[in-house]
């Protein structure tokens, strides 16, 4: 038994540590005094079985490179699954240090044009799949929750007619969500929210503000 390159362990205090495993997604609260075990490696039977569960520990013949080199080929040649992520503005509230979109000062939707081709280009695609996947990117994609809002309920009649499930997530700051926008959001079936910090409250502030320079984290 090995223990994984992709853990990570926080202390939250308390005698309590949260770990998290990075190539499982796994993810448990344990005491001080089990992490304690784990890493002098006098964990039971019964205690190396569940951190196995998680991903925390694994068996020594077992190479974590190349679990992901083949989920990376298996979902390269997967037929049945196709995504597609959609930048309807490419505008943004916030003028983070390090964006490269930081340039783009207007607030333009993705013109009619665009759409009809990115429709036609969907409906001829998704005669060969089973999933299709969107995902909302931009720029800030809530600044056209007017779009995403008009958009959505096209794709899902495609997606019904063709009989293939729909998934959807959005990458967002985050900022301009309320209880009306997640609402919006929950109707166009966009199950999944990315939410973009950049670590503490005052390393966040410093990078990630609004075009005024303020800051941003505690929203």
């Amino acid at each position: 038994m090995k223990k994984s390159n992709y853990n990570f362990f926080i202390d939250i205090g308390e005698d309590k540590i949260i770990a998290y495993n990075s190539l499982t997604n796994g993810l448990a609260i344990i005491e001080y005094s089990l992490f304690k075990k784990f890493k002098t490696n006098t964990l039971s039977k019964e205690e190396e079985d569940d951190f196995l569960k998680g991903g925390f520990l694994l068996e020594e013949s077992l190479d974590e490179l190349d679990i992901i080199r083949y989920n990376v080929q298996k979902t390269r040649c997967n037929s049945d699954f196709f995504g597609i992520t959609i930048a309807p503005t490419l505008a943004c509230n916030f003028k983070c240090i390090y964006c490269y979109e930081k340039d783009q000062e207007n607030y333009k939707i993705m013109s009619d044009e665009v759409v009809n081709s990115l429709m036609h280009y969907i409906e001829n695609k998704i005669k060969t799949v089973k999933n299709l996947d969107i995902c909302w990117y931009g720029g800030e994609p809530l600044l056209a929750i007017d779009f995403i809002k008009k958009f959505s309920p096209q794709i899902l009649n495609i997606c019904k007619e063709n009989n293939v499930k729909y998934t959807s997530g959005i990458v967002t700051n985050g900022y301009l969500l309320n209880s009306d926008i997640c609402k919006i959001l929950k109707e166009c079936l966009i199950s999944d929210i990315q939410i973009t910090l950049d670590g503490t409250k005052k390393y966040h502030d410093d990078r990630r503000m609004l075009k005024n320079g303020s800051g941003t984290f505690d929203r």
